[in-house]
């Protein structure tokens, strides 16, 4: 698996790799990822990959991400025995 383009957008890490003529899409923020392969041929080159499918699965990863992000908090509380509703309001 080769490394085909590092880039970033709306502060998220994206990385394109290539291997032996599939694609894979990796997104990185708040030391998490999440990945995208595709394979038979459904992404027809390089341009394609980097210019029309990154970008536009951007708006659903930084979604993810939020999510990611709270639920990952939460289950660290969880863990440590400590509720949500123990901490005060903060405004």
């Amino acid at each position: 698996m080769r490394i085909i383009f590092e880039e970033s957008h709306q502060g998220i890490k994206v990385t394109g790799f290539e291997y032996e003529s599939k694609y894979s899409l990796k997104y990185e923020q708040f030391h998490m990822e999440q990945w995208f392969k595709f394979r038979d041929g459904s992404v027809e080159n390089l341009d394609s990959l980097r210019s029309d499918v990154a970008v536009s699965l951007l708006p659903g990863v930084a979604v993810r991400f939020e999510t990611m992000l709270k639920d990952q908090s939460t289950a660290i509380l969880k863990g440590k025995g400590i509720k949500e509703s123990d901490y005060p309001e903060i405004i």
